[in-house]
């Protein structure tokens, strides 16, 4: 799509409203501008992932269906990095399902997990989350935005929290931890990883509480709370 627009006095161009639609370009959003192969080029900045990741705040609070355990605290039921600044201790945390369903729905304990996005784009903490808990998730989003849209906010939130790996021996870690706990297999994962990293799990889950003290929680109010 080419377009002819004049350059101001002061050196001004006005975009087209097609192209600022198409990529999204509005009042102050920030662009590059740089010359290559004798052509001039604008290049609209990339988001900041963690900006991008709190921008999603309450994407889903018009949902008022109960969309199953990932909200309540549980598993769901079938329905439907860099350097830390000087003398700052990097602390863990690894993310329950329900502690990124509650900031999309921007309920009770939104502020926490905003909190802790804020603070891993200070450096001062580390976000994790079991690929089992992230599969959760985009199950509940595609349910309400469809498949490729749940995807994109998916990928939005691997940029602000690591998703680890399952392999055989952690499948196998938290098979055991179901059978001695008693609980969910996917709450399972999110423990079993929680307790390798020696982090702070963050879950609206109580029955968490079982682990003791072999497992740090950052309890998140309980749904409807």
């Amino acid at each position: 799509m080419d377009v002819t627009t004049k350059i101001s006095s002061r050196g001004q161009l006005v975009i087209p409203v097609d192209l600022r639609k198409k990529y999204k370009l509005e009042a102050g959003t920030l662009v590059r501008i740089g010359e290559r192969d004798g052509q001039i080029k604008v290049t609209p900045n990339p988001p900041d992932p963690y900006d991008a990741f709190i921008a999603m705040r309450g994407i889903m609070a018009h949902i008022e269906e109960d969309v199953g355990g990932v909200v309540d605290g549980g598993e769901a039921q079938g329905t439907g990095a860099g350097r830390p600044a000087n003398r700052t201790v990097m602390k863990e945390y690894v993310l329950d399902a329900n502690a990124l369903v509650r900031l999309y729905r921007d309920t009770p304990g939104a502020d926490k997990v905003q909190n802790l996005a804020e603070r891993a784009k200070a450096r001062r903490a580390r976000l994790s989350i079991s690929s089992v808990n992230l599969a959760e998730v985009l199950y509940v989003l595609s349910r309400y935005f469809g498949f490729e849209k749940a995807q994109r906010l998916v990928e939005g939130a691997r940029l602000v929290a690591e998703a680890a790996a399952v392999d055989a021996r952690v499948a196998l870690d938290a098979a055991a931890l179901r059978f001695k706990y008693k609980l969910g297999l996917a709450d399972c994962f999110a423990a079993e990883l929680a307790m390798r990293k020696d982090a702070t799990l963050v879950t609206a889950d109580p029955e968490f509480s079982r682990f003791g003290k072999q497992l740090k929680v950052l309890a998140l109010p309980r749904h409807g709370m």
